[in-house]
């Protein structure tokens, strides 16, 4: 049954190309994404631009995986872990910072962490910023704010909410709680790459990494098929 993926800003489509280039390591023309409708036209220039290899090779999950374990067993956290095993311990000792380290000892890109209350608190103190500009170039003729400079004080929001970015410490994502979760996610941004270095490229492989960097958006894996539209404005047209 047809779905949207539910994209509409012209952002996000940009952003979803640049990751899917990013990702596969492949180039797609504005011409080509123009093109694009659906889930299913996506995996058709995927396969153009990947040509298949159905020689048994390496998995690039299994690759993903085992760089990860090693990686983390360096910093000596966890003397054995599995698929299965919970990552909530690396919050303890600031995510950000160990992904970082990760993908130092990897040489792969890790997923996003998504902010804590500090980040956000950060977030919104950088956007108080554009405020107390505003503020001060409206009101500037009233006593209180003819004595503050209104660019000294968006300066002063700017570094508080940078000081809370930076402290962050990030949050895992749903999807890698896990370390078999996470190598997952790490193995779909990094296949082009896991490609070269000897994993396969055989059409289910290639559909699985895709629909991997799909599910980030509305959508769950399970729900996500070839009929899946990318923007909700072009699912309606079709339903209407």
């Amino acid at each position: 049954m047809a779905n949207s993926l539910g994209l509409d800003d012209d952002l996000d489509g940009v952003e979803l190309v640049q990751t899917i280039q990013k990702a596969f390591e492949i180039e797609i023309t504005a011409a080509e994404a123009e093109r694009i409708l659906i889930v299913g036209e996506l995996y058709d220039l995927l396969l153009t631009k990947i040509p298949v290899n159905e020689v048994d090779r390496k998995c690039a999950g299994a690759i993903t995986f085992y760089r990860l374990r090693r990686a983390i067993k360096n910093f000596g956290y966890v003397s054995a872990i599995s698929p299965s095993s919970d990552l909530s311990f690396l919050e303890a000792h600031r995510a950000r910072t160990i992904f970082r380290q990760l993908e130092q000892q990897t040489g792969l890109r890790l997923p996003r962490l998504e902010i804590t209350y500090a980040g956000f608190l950060g977030c919104l103190t950088v956007a108080l910023s554009f405020f107390a500009v505003l503020g001060f170039s409206v009101f500037a003729h009233r006593s209180f704010f003819s004595r503050i400079n209104g660019v000294a004080l968006a300066a002063i929001f700017i570094a508080v909410g940078w000081g809370f970015l930076y402290f962050d410490p990030g949050k895992l994502p749903e999807s890698c709680a896990t370390l078999g979760g996470l190598a997952r996610k790490v193995a779909a941004l990094n296949y082009g790459r896991l490609i070269r270095r000897g994993a396969n490229h055989r059409g289910s492989e290639i559909w699985k990494h895709l629909i991997e960097l799909l599910s980030d958006y509305a959508l769950p894996k399970s729900e996500i098929s070839r009929d899946t539209y990318f923007l909700q404005s072009q699912f309606r047209k079709k339903v209407t």
